[in-house]
């Protein structure tokens, strides 16, 4: 009965051992996915910085290349039809 009492202990301890590992790796890797969001959080606030100051331009810069074409647009010669010819 002892015996078996000493191998039920050693049994339970190493279950302790191993249910603290995996407590111990299970926080790391939370620690690790929250490091990985604060990560991703200041990349993206990066990026509404460089939109916010790229956007005027390149609106602006799309603006002038519609106006550039419709004013292309209207100097081209219109093609005659077959009744015309």
């Amino acid at each position: 009965m002892e015996k078996r009492m000493t191998v039920i202990d050693n049994r339970i301890s190493d279950l302790q051992k191993e249910f603290e590992s995996l407590r111990t790796a299970l926080l790391e890797k939370i620690n690790q996915y929250d490091k990985n969001i604060v990560d991703v959080g200041t990349e993206l606030k990066s990026m509404e910085m460089v939109f916010r100051k790229v956007l005027p331009t390149f609106t602006e810069n799309v603006s002038e290349l519609k106006r550039i074409t419709s004013n292309i647009r209207s100097q081209k010669p219109k093609k005659k039809s077959l009744d015309e010819l």
